[in-house]
């Protein structure tokens, strides 16, 4: 659902380092789960 596509918009920014890690709406959706280990 949102939450799931929120948490890979998430993290493949974070793996990819682009600005889409510093955007608001990502970064409270991040806030407010626990940090997840990168899937390989």
């Amino acid at each position: 659902g949102r939450a799931d596509r929120a948490a890979l918009g998430a993290l493949a920014a974070q793996r990819a380092g682009g600005p889409r890690a510093a955007a608001p709406g990502d970064r409270s959706s991040a806030g407010a789960q626990p940090p997840q280990p990168p899937r390989v």
